[in-house]
């Protein structure tokens, strides 16, 4: 083979959402830091960053600070509000107020997680925290779709890693739902 039969595959910055909603809900919110990373990367190495605060720190520490309640709640709107920014729709009704709604969206998300402490099948309610982001990858899906060129490769199927991520986090929350059955029969 030479050189030129080689070619390097180039992917897509775009994520389906519902890959979003799926590795959100199956890791119990665990793979939301990773996303959160993974999405300042991006903005950052592509120039699209205009938050301070997401341009000067580490994008592994602004994924640490997803888990730090109160803390957790500034990285998301900054990022959100980068996202609905970006969002190539002028008429879209959340960009009338672009940080009220980024702030609205990540107080929403944020509010959910100590629903994690409570008792019996409602605590699971936490896990609605993924909506505000796999609606922020919508929102970035239009930005990538509208700028990026078309011959790159728009992955919709899970990882190796991603479908391992699945199955044990679906044998984690199925052992959940199991338990709250049990303590009802009992």
């Amino acid at each position: 083979m030479t050189s030129d039969a080689v070619q390097e595959i180039k992917f897509s910055h775009r994520q389906p959402p519902w890959h979003v909603l799926v590795l959100g809900t199956f890791t119990l919110l665990a793979y939301l830091p990773f996303w959160f990373y993974k999405t300042i990367k991006t903005l950052r190495r592509e120039g699209l960053l205009e938050n301070v605060v997401l341009k000067k720190l580490p994008p592994s520490v602004l994924a640490i600070s997803m888990v730090v309640p109160i803390i957790n709640i500034f990285t998301a709107a900054g990022v959100f509000n980068e996202a609905l920014n970006l969002y190539p729709d002028g008429n879209y009704p959340l960009k009338r107020n672009v940080g009220l709604a980024s702030l609205l969206l990540a107080m929403f998300m944020s509010l959910l997680f100590p629903m994690s402490k409570g008792e019996g099948p409602q605590l699971l309610l936490f896990v609605l925290g993924v909506l505000p982001v796999a609606l922020c990858q919508q929102w970035l899906n239009a930005y990538w779709k509208q700028k990026e060129p078309e011959d790159l490769i728009y992955r919709e199927a899970f990882s190796v890693p991603e479908l391992l991520v699945i199955i044990v986090g679906s044998l984690i929350f199925g052992l959940i739902l199991f338990n709250f059955m049990i303590e009802k029969a009992s």
